[in-house]
């Protein structure tokens, strides 16, 4: 993990969402139903794929969290 944050760094990345993106990249292809992607995503409000990723293995929380994602109440 130490190994991939210097290789960002070494890239010149220095806008923050640039680097949580790559990071999220990288989550993506090492283990899509990572619990750490899963929470990145979630943090970023990416719920498409959070409701995905946690349908894989918890088919009820990922109904609840598309109902609650997509409600337009306040």
């Amino acid at each position: 993990m130490w190994m991939k944050s210097i290789v960002y760094a070494k890239m010149g990345l220095s806008d923050p969402s640039e680097i949580e993106s790559k990071w999220i990249q990288h989550l993506a292809e090492s283990n899509p139903s990572s619990q750490l992607r899963i929470q990145a995503d979630a943090a970023r409000s990416n719920f498409p794929d959070v409701v995905e990723s946690v349908s894989h293995f918890d088919a009820q929380l990922a109904r609840l969290i598309l109902r609650t994602s997509t409600s337009n109440t306040p």
